[in-house]
This record gives C-alpha cells, structure tokens and sequence, in this order.
C-alpha cells in the first residue's frame, strides 16, 4: 500500500514556535511514524498514532513525539496532512474547535473555526453577565452586509459568526479577523479593500504541500524552502495577466519579495519564449533572490534560463558602450569640492553638494537643459534659470573631470545607458520585476522603462513606500509606466508578530490602516541602559537566554545605526561567537552572530532582532541631519531615518530588542523605557 504526505503552511507556522531541539524530536519521529507505515508495522504506529475524540472533524489525528510534544494530522484514505504541532495541552486544545475539508485538485485544506456564538460576544458577557439577543446596529459603515450565507460559508466564516459579520462595523475588523483562521480573515480583507468576491468554485484556504521522499527538512526546520510558500492572495498577484504595467504594495512580512519570485517563475513558464529580469536597487537583496529562486523555480526546469536575477547597476554596467566606470559618492564628492574651491560660487559648499545629491546625481542630469526643466520638489530653496545656470557651471565641469577620469555617477550610468538602449531600438527583456521598488529614483525608472518595450505585464513594480530608505521615488507614469487600476495591496503578514508589527505603525504613526497578523509573542523591549557596557551585558543576557531555549546565534541579529558595530562586536566577544557581518555574501552561518547596519538588513529576516544604541544621540543620524541645507531637508533625512528604523524592527519574526542610552530616539518617544 502506498501512502502520501502533506504538510500545510499552519503546521510550519507552528512548528517554528518550538526551539531547535523540538523541532529536531518532531522531524525524527515524523520520520520513523512514516517509515513504520511503510513497512507494515501497525503495531509500532499504534504506539504513535492516536484517534482525536471530541472534535468537529472525525478523521483527526495526533502523533506522540515524547511525552509532550504532539503532531495534529487529518487522514483522508491512505493520504496523511500535517496540520499542527505543540505542546500535549495546547496541541489538543487547538484541534478541539475546528474543522477541515481538503481539496487535492486546487491543493487547498479549508479551516473553519467553529464556535457555539462569537468570542467577541462571549468577552462581552463575561464582563456584563448578559448576552445579547441579537447582533447591535452600529453607527459606522457595515462593509459585510450583503454577504449572504452561501459566500460567507465558501469565504470560511464560522456559521455562528455569520449575522455578525453582516453588522460589523469597520472599526471592529481588527478585533474580528483576531478571532478567524487566516485565510477567512484575508477574504474579508479583501472585500473591504473593494476587491471581487472570489468565483464559486474557487476554494480559499491553507496552501498545502506535497512531502515527496525525505521530508525532514519540510517537517523539521528548513525555513527557506517555506520563505517562498505562496498564499491564496499572493498567488492572484503572481499570476495576475494585466493589460500593461502593475504595482504591488504591503508592509513587511505580507510576501512581495515571495510574490515577485513567483511571478518571474510564472511569467518564464508561460512564456518559454521570452527573457524576464528579476531586479531591485541593492546588491544584496539581488543576492538573496538569486539564492531564493531556485526553491521557486528548479534550476532543471526549461524556464529557469529565462529568469535573469541581478540588481540594477549590474544591469547597466553589463549593457553600457563606454570606457568609463561607475563609482560612488566616495569618490565623486572630493572631486566636486576641488571643482568648487577652482571656481569659487554665490552658493555654499553644503548646498551646491546637497543639490548635486538630490537633484542632479538623484535624476542622472547630464545637459543643461534637463537640469533647467527638472523638478526640485523638496528642495525648499528655490531657484531661478540665472542660479540654476551659474550652479550648472560647477556640475558641468564636475561631468567633465569624471569623463576626463573614465569614471561616471551609477545614476548617471543608468541615464546614459537608458538613452543608448533607445538609441538602438533594440529592448533586452521581455519582462522586468522590480522587487523593493519604492528606492527606485527617477533615473532608475527611466531606466527600467528602456529595458522593455511597453506592452501586457511588462514591467511589475513590488515594494513597500514605508521602507523607503535609500531615496525618493518618481512618478511612474512621467517615466512612461501605466500602472493606472493595476495596483493591489497585500494585507496580510504571514511573517511578524502582531505585537512587532504594532510597534513598527507606530513608529511610522500608522493610524487605521488594517494589516493582519494572526501570529502573536511576547512584546517588544524597549531597555534603557545606563551606558555602553550596560548595553552590552543587556543584549548578551538576551541573546544567551535564547540560545537556552534552543536558538542557534545565526537566529538573532544585533542592528546598529551604523556598519563600525561598536556595540554588536563586544556583544560577540561577551558570548565568545564570531560576527557574521551582513554585508558579506551568502546564508547567515548558525554559529555565528549576525550583525549589520539598519541598511543592510534590508531584505533579510530573522527569528530575533536586537536594535542597539537607538537612542536620541544616534537615530536620526548626526551626520545625516548635518547635511540638511532646510527645513525641507531636515524632513526629508528625518523621515528616512524614521523608515530606516521601521525596517530594522520588521526584520524581527518572533522577538524584539531595543536599547539605547540617554533619551530614546524621538522616532520612539511614544515608548515607556524600562
């Protein structure tokens, strides 16, 4: 007799709740419970596998790991679905109030939540000591009420919720969705958000995954095969058919990174025939999806050589007709001050830098002319055709050394390489996914928009304008991208805790917008210390406590302001681990300590997170701030600072750490040190 193995999305969820040596005892008895099945041994399986009583859902099952920890399994003839794992009492009780129904065509399993009235109601009661009759009208706006029984069956609410969910008023769907299974909250939030109804025979649920063969990474701990494990809503995005351009926008964990591998792998397969380019702005996101698109997409598969995956620098370096080579601002800046002392200006040196910075370099200007007609939005010191012309004499010849040099700007790079790729006639991709579009400037789209030629699903935009950190966007459309009735927004985190991710809104004064988290842990710390070494001993005791409960030191990441990690070196050496610096290439090594600055944690995501030193004196950033020429620019870096710690503490799935000296940032003034 043969048998099958499914693991579904809930179980991993779960099973990455427990420590490493859970985790470990799980896989291994999961193994011999298969291998046991396999060869007959009905007696051992007896030993392990035991019938649920007294739940909604006849065929539910639990597998004995030790004599705590518990598998929650569904056996639909001779196929067996992991669902859940945990602790003996939590285990069971989680079981208790649900029920299943699998669909191996669409390779959904559908979770109902069932319950005798609303908990919601059931807290209320519990306060009063009355029930109500019947469900309240509310004063504010009902989005549900037109949901008949049949759709909100489909969409997986709980009948006894159902005339609840009717009255409902906005403002109580966060308190709702706490209450439903994910995918039953995720519908809602779609139908509030204006999007269609799904069709009748569409079935929303938990996606579910075949365990061919050894599987003890899937039901053991191999969080990377499961970091790119599409949901019912990313699927609609990755394998959406637009008439021209798209955008997709949400906040950390809600999958856009996962989206955008998935739409190349779809694009390449559907079209054998053509080329798609994976790309983004940094150097190291596009090293991380270059290591992620083969979970997605097997390296054996004909389509795989259709997915180009580099970011967009490399990009233009690869294309461009020139002797010149791109360098950064390290080298440029110099230059431009020599430029400055040789002629002399009305203006001052910060200025005519931060002009260079935010409106020449930023928009890859090379003539006069563009620079005469170009937007300084932001830029609060205005200018006439005269200024801007005795200003342009500076940068021109700035333009000329750097040619005399063979070196060129990267944006200018990209500008100049965008007007040959035109010039020529010829596009080189078919297709371009931008993931973490929102750092891309006005020449980085003036750019991708020259890689393709306009047509249905050419080029897709992912990204989050909250983790803007690296510089401000331009308008799609002035660079020729129609993303116009093609944006969508995912809603849901799959990835960060509810208290972590109420803690990043607030840092960003997210007021009612709805993201849902369905996965709960302890709140965010946020630690006062008396000095440097306290910050040290406080991060080390953290640090050493999850390493107890069975963390290995490549789970947790110690973030600083800056890369010189005054903080997070002394950390390691208090531990006795070796740092893994995060601007180095590859995977994070268990045994050593990662640790970065705020922008290279970009991209990244770890069980737990510590922010050292974000205190007053350090976030924002001095020298940041010190290059501000106005009040405009004082906001402008402000901001970006704030964003800069929004995406440190969503990098954190389960715990987080904050700790500083002196008064906190005023990014955190709403916090009550402790």
């Amino acid at each position: 007799m043969s048998y099958q193995f499914v693991v579904t999305q809930t179980y991993y969820q779960a099973l990455q709740q427990l420590d490493h040596q859970s985790q470990k005892i799980v896989g291994l008895s999961i193994q011999d419970f298969q291998k046991d099945l396999m060869l007959m041994q009905s007696s051992k399986n007896g030993d392990r596998l035991h019938p649920l009583k007294n739940t909604h859902t006849s065929n539910l099952y639990s597998i004995s790991c030790n004599m705590d920890l518990r598998v929650i399994l569904l056996r639909e003839k001779n196929t067996f679905v992991y669902l859940h794992v945990g602790h003996h009492d939590a285990a069971y009780q989680w079981a208790q109030n649900k029920k299943f129904r699998v669909d191996f065509e669409q390779n959904r399993v559908q979770m109902f939540t069932v319950q005798e009235r609303p908990v919601l109601e059931a807290a209320k009661e519990e306060k009063t000591g009355q029930v109500p009759a019947s469900p309240q009208v509310p004063a504010s706006p009902t989005p549900f009420k037109f949901l008949d029984n049949k759709t909100l069956e489909q969409l997986g609410i709980p009948e006894g919720l159902w005339p609840y969910i009717r009255a409902l008023p906005e403002s109580q769907l966060p308190e709702m969705i706490d209450h439903l299974s994910e995918d039953a909250a995720d519908a809602l939030i779609r139908i509030y958000s204006g999007e269609k109804l799904p069709d009748e025979k569409t079935l929303i649920g938990m996606p579910i995954k075949v365990a061919d063969g050894q599987i003890e990474g899937a039901l053991g701990s191999d969080f990377q095969t499961w970091m790119v494990f599409l949901h019912p809503a990313q699927e609609r995005l990755a394998q959406a058919t637009p008439s021209s351009s798209m955008r997709i926008t949400g906040g950390p964990g809600t999958g856009k990174t996962v989206v955008a591998l998935h739409r190349a792998a779809f694009l390449a397969r559907n079209h054998s025939d053509r080329c798609v380019l994976l790309t983004c702005f940094s150097k190291t996101l596009a090293e991380r999806l270059e290591q992620q698109l083969p979970f997605v997409i097997p390296r054996n598969d004909p389509a795989f050589k259709n997915i180009e995956v580099m970011n967009l620098h490399k990009a233009a370096r690869e294309l461009y007709k020139g002797p010149e080579k791109a360098v950064d601002s390290g080298q440029i800046f110099p230059l431009l001050a020599e430029v400055y002392h040789d002629r002399g200006s009305a203006f001052d040196f910060p200025f005519v830098l931060s002009e260079w910075q935010q409106v020449i370099e930023a928009q890859g200007l090379w003539t006069f002319e563009a620079y005469r007609s170009a937007s300084r939005t932001g830029r609060g010191t205005p200018l006439g055709a005269m200024q801007r012309k005795q200003l342009w004499t500076l940068f021109e010849t700035l333009l000329n050394r750097l040619q005399e040099r063979e070196m060129i700007s990267f944006t200018h790079l990209l500008t100049r390489t965008a007007r040959q790729i035109q010039e020529s006639g010829k596009t080189h991709y078919d297709f371009v996914i931008a993931d973490e579009a929102q750092d891309l400037g006005p020449a980085e789209l003036e750019f991708l928009r020259a890689l393709v030629r306009p047509g249905p699903s050419d080029i897709t935009l992912v990204g989050d304008p909250q983790q803007r950190i690296f510089k401000a966007v331009g308008t799609w459309l002035s660079h020729g991208i129609n993303i116009r009735n093609n944006t969508f927004k995912l809603k849901v985190n799959y990835r960060t805790t509810r208290q972590i991710q109420q803690l990043a809104e607030k840092v960003m004064g997210m007021n009612g917008e709805i993201t849902l988290s369905s996965m709960q842990g302890p709140q965010p710390r946020i630690v006062q210390c008396m000095s440097d070494q306290e910050q040290v001993e406080t991060i080390a005791a953290f640090i050493r406590s999850l390493i107890q409960k069975g963390h290995h030191p490549g789970d947790v990441a110690v973030l600083e302001r800056t890369a010189q990690l005054s903080i997070a070196s002394r950390v390691a050496k208090e531990l006795g681990l070796e740092v893994f610096d995060l601007k180095q290439q590859g995977n994070v090594p268990r045994n050593r300590l990662p640790a970065g600055s705020l922008h290279r944690a970009k991209g990244l995501e770890f069980r737990a997170v510590v922010i050292a030193s974000a205190g007053k004196s350090h976030l924002p950033s001095p020298v940041a701030m010190k290059e501000a020429q106005d009040e405009a620019d004082r906001n402008r870096i402000s901001s970006m600072e704030r964003q800069l710690l929004y995406v440190g503490i969503t990098r954190a799935r389960e715990q987080l750490l904050i700790t500083h000296t002196g008064h906190p940032s005023p990014f955190l003034s709403f916090a009550v040190a402790h």
